[in-house]
């Protein structure tokens, strides 16, 4: 009898996994099919930030609710994928605050990545060499959905149990699955299994993506485009980004020179892996940076030099006026007379 429940119980816990393992293994199954077709692509996009908080109220107004305020960022991005190879360039405005008008620009790729700070007035052309590891593979915040897309099979392939299935159904019959504990995925299965929604939490913090797809020729669907809204209690922010996809090219050969660490030439770069620093030049020529003078030490020279021309001038005219009063000036013992001569 013990044999027929032990039995029993091992058959309905593997009826029980099966499902789950063929929704799985399904998911998977598309995610290699689309990897495949986007061995190599391009994604042009472009952003919208929206962001709100509150600025509690003080003194006098302290009874008073607090006042929203908002800020408005419009940013362009650019993904190109080849292989294990990739080039992500972000170009969006800094807060007005750091550098008004500047932006920078963020370009990664299997070596390392750098920011880019544009040649303006009263500013110099800088950049920064970071490790992958420092930055990441990509940056989830502005770019996970063609993340997902294009190279979920490979993220996952690694270390399968950072995939795991929560719901192989739900209301809306989408399959529920948790990517490395943290983050909820819904995956559409009359869309080969896109993820049309991404949750995660970390404390306090939540955030929320919602992805839209278009279907393209032998690329399968692909995101053209996606809202992430994330909210963190500290002052009530809430930040809205909507990005739109304005250009997909998939399957057209990239250049290997895409893929390659250059700098403008001029700039100024600061390599954190080593420590070292160097002056870009032509064609990738590496040159030692100058020592920069520095501009509180020239204020201050500026400052002697014009104080010590007001004392040089002062000085002359000092002289110019005791010449001209010692001209008139009667020599001593002698009385001047009002009579004419004679």
């Amino acid at each position: 009898m013990t044999k027929y429940l032990l039995a029993a119980i091992t058959f309905g816990v593997l009826a029980a996994v099966a499902p789950a393992q063929d929704a799985v293994a399904r998911l998977m199954d598309a995610a290699r099919a689309r990897e495949a077709a986007t061995q190599r692509a391009e994604f042009v996009y472009r952003v919208q930030e929206v962001l709100r908080w509150e600025v509690a109220p003080t003194g006098k107004t302290a009874d008073k609710q607090p006042a929203v305020k908002e800020s408005t960022a419009e940013s362009r991005g650019r993904l190109a994928l080849d292989g294990a190879r990739y080039r992500l360039e972000d170009v969006h405005p800094l807060p007005p605050l750091l550098r008004p008008g500047a932006a920078f620009i963020l370009i990664q790729n299997d070596e390392a990545a750098y920011y880019q700070f544009p040649r303006e007035p009263g500013y110099k052309l800088q950049g920064v060499i970071l490790p992958t590891s420092a930055v990441g593979v990509l940056r989830p915040e502005r770019n996970g959905p063609l993340f997902l897309a294009c190279r979920l099979a490979s993220y996952v392939a690694e270390r399968p149990e950072r995939l795991a299935l929560v719901e192989k159904a739900d209301a809306d019959g989408l399959v529920v699955c948790r990517l490395d504990g943290r983050q909820t995925l819904w995956a559409d299965p009359a869309r080969e299994y896109v993820v049309t929604r991404a949750e995660r939490a970390e404390g306090k913090y939540t955030a929320r993506y919602d992805i839209r797809y278009e279907k393209h020729a032998g690329a399968r669907w692909l995101p053209s485009g996606w809202t992430l809204t994330s909210q963190h209690p500290s002052n009530n922010r809430r930040n809205v980004l909507t990005a739109t996809v304005d250009k997909v090219r998939v399957g057209e050969p990239l250049p290997d020179t895409l893929f390659e660490m250059k700098f403008p030439r001029g700039m100024e770069v600061s390599d954190n892996r080593d420590g070292s620093s160097f002056l870009a030049g032509a064609d990738g020529e590496k040159l030692p940076v100058r020592a920069l003078p520095n501009p509180n030490a020239r204020g201050i020279f500026s400052l002697l030099w014009r104080l010590g021309l007001v004392a040089v001038v002062g000085g002359l005219l000092f002289l110019a006026l005791f010449l001209r009063f010692r001209r008139r000036k009667p020599a001593a013992g002698q009385v001047g007379s009002i009579l004419p001569e004679t």
